[in-house]
């Protein structure tokens, strides 16, 4: 059987089921399709203008004044002899009025701030950063859990 995608849930201990099952129920995974070549290197990430950093599938407020960075991947076990492919990325926000591209290219880095409230998702990631309005009678939303596909545990 052909392996076309799967999930990778990210944790510091592979062998911890409890870090695999913290991992899953915080969205600190993504899908990734491997039909030609197994992704090497991805990560997205928020950081703030104070420099804190949040992870995939964390939340954060607009007021944060973060930019979303996105490590567009290398293919794993690319035969040195064959060129490498060129990679290309878009993050695209997600708000009640549908998706929209914010930036587009190729690697190795792509950037977006998070200058709204909604999701933000690149083509590489399917449980995305959430970036959402907070006030004291509004509590922000909840990233999407949902990712199918068979899972691979990864180290961060």
């Amino acid at each position: 059987m052909l392996r076309w995608f799967a999930n990778d849930v990210l944790v510091a201990d592979p062998h911890d089921p409890a870090q695999i099952e913290a991992a899953v129920a915080a969205g600190r995974m993504y899908a990734a399709f491997e039909l030609m070549g197994t992704p090497d290197g991805f990560d997205v990430r928020a950081t703030t203008a104070a420099g804190a950093t949040i992870e995939l599938g964390g939340q954060l407020a607009v007021s944060d004044g973060a930019t979303l960075v996105v490590d567009l991947p290398r293919v794993l076990g690319l035969d040195p002899s064959l060129p490498a492919p060129e990679i290309h990325a878009r993050i695209i926000r997600i708000d009640a009025a549908g998706a929209t591209e914010v930036v587009a290219g190729e690697g190795p880095q792509l950037s977006a701030p998070l200058s709204a409230p909604g999701r933000i998702a690149s083509r590489w990631a399917s449980c995305p950063i959430t970036s959402a309005r907070t006030s004291a009678t509004s509590a922000p939303t909840t990233p999407s859990r949902t990712c199918p596909g068979s899972t691979r545990i990864r180290s961060m």
